[in-house]
């Protein structure tokens, strides 16, 4: 996240020496599409930090269950997924896609 906030800020600076003539409206709508780049950059990292993020390093009994029997769901690898913010933002964020081990319904991302 370091790198993001480090790399916008040098873009921007490097978009206002490009830009000397720019207008107040002009900046604020440049800072807001690079501030809305970190939010996306920010919501996807704290997400995939998120122990639901990976079915596989889940505890068994942690583990979600099947919304059809009540199975324990398994892990079966890592997929994207594209989700929309609340500010109408799409991110991608990676989530395990799981099988019931009971009846073999297929869930992604597991609730």
């Amino acid at each position: 996240m370091r790198e993001l906030m480090e790399r916008t800020l040098s873009e921007t600076s490097g978009w206002r020496k490009a830009h000397p003539r720019a207008t107040f409206r002009e900046i604020e709508s440049e800072v807001e599409g690079r501030l809305a780049a970190v939010r996306r950059g920010l919501i996807e990292e704290l997400a995939e930090e998120s122990v639901s993020s990976d079915l596989a390093k889940q505890a068994e009994a942690e583990r979600p269950r099947c919304g059809q029997c009540g199975g324990r769901l398994e892990a079966r690898g890592q997929e994207g997924r594209e989700v929309m913010t609340l500010r109408g933002d799409r991110v991608e964020l990676r989530r395990s896609y799981a099988v019931c081990s009971t009846c073999g319904a297929g869930v992604f991302p597991p609730r």
